[in-house]
């Protein structure tokens, strides 16, 4: 009886595991993550011209606190290959660091994303479908800005 139970309780930890993190996030459109950090007090600056000899950036924002110590970025790119490209190529600036104390990452169907602890910094790197979110930043600001993203779904 007690082996059922067991066995009962690891299966079921499996499923609700498999259920809930394995399924696909939902991308923010520029007008979203706008609102969303308008609500939140944050400044929008649209910088899409300055990527437009890239041509991959169809959308970048910059949404900084009111004190302006750091800034959320979030870029839509012209396709999903684009995206994952953005995010290896920031999570691989980031791991060039020396200073690396920690480090986390997820990677699930439409979704990636990484973070990186430092002596003095807090990074991050998200990828949904064809969006991605940068955050380098002081650490003393990293649960504020933890929290925002999760707001954002990222």
């Amino acid at each position: 009886m007690k082996k059922k139970k067991i066995i009962l309780s690891t299966m079921l930890i499996i499923f609700l595991l498999f259920v809930t993190g394995c399924r696909n996030k939902k991308a923010l459109t520029q007008e979203q993550f706008r609102k969303i950090m308008k609500k939140k007090n944050y400044e929008i600056v649209d910088v899409t011209k300055n990527y437009q000899q890239a041509g991959y950036v169809v959308t970048a924002l910059l949404a900084q606190n009111k004190k302006k110590t750091y800034q959320i970025e979030f870029y839509i790119l012209k396709n999903e290959e684009q995206a994952k490209n953005f995010y290896d190529n920031n999570k691989t600036i980031f791991t060039s660091s020396k200073e690396e104390k920690a480090k986390k990452e997820i990677n699930l169907e439409n979704y990636e994303k990484f973070e990186q602890e430092t002596m003095n910094k807090w990074n991050t790197v998200s990828r949904i479908d064809n969006t991605t979110i940068y955050v380098s930043a002081n650490k003393t600001n990293k649960k504020e800005i933890k929290k925002v993203l999760k707001d954002l779904g990222y």
